[in-house]
């Protein structure tokens, strides 16, 4: 049962699903110039181009590139510009906290932390199974902000200042 609840292997299952490989449905074309931050330098079959023309195709989604060391760009933005023209923008995530400023703005639907008084000692019997909230609703607001989840019902995140998960239920499903 741990494998199926552990936020790590969720995490893992969640990039297999939901990640791809740029090279397997290309959409940058070799006719055209991409530019990295208006350089004279043309890149082509780059990773960056992908993004860009990407991001030029449908503007509604918010491209990042994960640079787990592998550039040395040390900006937040990157951005290219696409035949002398457009230029495309996206964040360069490389470190964790810039990972975490992402996914806060780009998050579509906000979600709002919701206090249950189940959750306070105080509040329960001894034989209840609902865990404590051990934190201040105001710091599980902002854990909540970048949890990740499984498909299911779910959002986990991790609690460093008290070394402990986080789990998030969406108790929107049922009825109160």
């Amino acid at each position: 049962m741990l494998a199926e609840t552990d936020p790590l292997t969720l995490l893992r299952k969640l990039i297999r699903e939901r990640f791809e490989s740029w090279r397997d449905a290309k959409q940058q074309s070799s006719d055209k110039e991409y530019k990295i931050f208006k350089n004279s330098v043309t890149v082509k079959d780059h990773t960056f181009c992908e993004m860009s023309q990407r991001q030029v195709n449908v503007r509604e989604i918010n491209y990042a590139l994960l640079n787990h060391y592998a550039c040395n760009i040390n900006t937040d933005l990157i951005s290219v510009t696409i035949d002398g023209g457009v230029t495309a923008e996206f964040f360069n995530l490389r470190c964790s906290g810039s990972f975490e400023l992402w996914l806060k703005d780009t998050v579509i639907q906000k979600r709002r932390f919701k206090h249950n008084p189940k959750h306070d000692n105080k509040a329960r019997d001894s034989s209840s199974y609902v865990s404590d909230l051990k934190c201040p609703p105001d710091e599980a607001q902002a854990l909540l902000n970048t949890a990740i989840g499984d498909s299911g019902n779910r959002l986990f995140n991790y609690d460093e200042k008290r070394n402990k998960y986080i789990i998030f239920m969406d108790e929107t499903q049922w009825s109160m």
